[in-house]
């Protein structure tokens, strides 16, 4: 009975521990001189995300009468993502 609140409260908490360190790592990633040029491409990065994946999703989700293609969809990006931030140089 006390799942959904636990769950709400524990994912807000760990929310808001994303955006401290992925801003960090952007001006990490990029040096002192070009960290605003960092900040920039994660913000049109980020605003991207935001307005094509929902109805790219929602395409995936309607052609094929599947949740799979979308899950995968999002499971092989989030893999790429991951490869990506992995392969960048911290100074």
């Amino acid at each position: 009975t006390m799942v959904l609140p636990v769950s709400v409260l524990l994912l807000g908490v760990v929310a808001a521990l994303v955006p401290p360190t992925v801003n960090a790592s952007a001006a990490e990633a990029s040096g002192p001189q070009s960290a605003g040029i960092g900040f920039g491409i994660m913000s049109i990065c980020l605003n991207s995300g935001i307005a094509l994946a929902p109805p790219l999703i929602g395409f995936a989700i309607d052609s094929s009468n599947s949740l799979w293609p979308s899950f995968i969809g999002m499971s092989v990006f989030s893999i790429f993502a991951a490869t990506v931030s992995y392969s960048l140089k911290t100074r």
